[in-house]
C-alpha cells in the first residue's frame, strides 16, 4: 500500500518512498553565514515535511535563505530559496 503524495509549497507533490526502502535523507537550513541541520537520517516523507515547514517559517520570520534536502550520498535532491521558491537541481 503506498501513501498519498505529499503536497509542498507551490502545490508540487512528491510521492513517499516505497515501504521497506532504507534511503535516508537530511534537511539543512542556511541563513546568514551559517547552516544547521533540521532533520538528519530521516525518511523521504519526513524530509519533505521538515523542508516544507522550514520554508514556511522563513516566510514568517525571514531568517532562512535556503533549505535543501540531501540523500545518503550527500547529493542535493531538493532546494528552496527565499524569493525564488523550489528549485529542482539539474541532473
Amino acid at each position: 500500500m503506498s501513501e498519498e503524495p505529499t503536497r509542498v509549497a507551490g502545490g508540487a507533490s512528491v510521492a513517499a518512498a516505497e515501504p521497506g526502502v532504507s534511503e535516508e535523507f537530511s534537511v539543512w537550513v542556511f541563513g546568514g553565514a551559517t547552516h544547521w541541520p533540521v532533520a538528519r537520517h530521516v525518511s523521504a516523507l519526513r524530509a519533505i515535511r521538515e523542508a516544507a515547514i522550514a520554508s514556511k517559517l522563513s516566510e514568517e520570520f525571514g531568517d532562512t535563505e535556503r533549505v535543501i534536502i540531501t540523500d545518503g550520498g550527500d547529493c542535493t535532491i531538493f532546494e528552496w530559496e527565499r524569493g525564488k521558491g523550489v528549485i529542482w537541481p539539474q541532473p
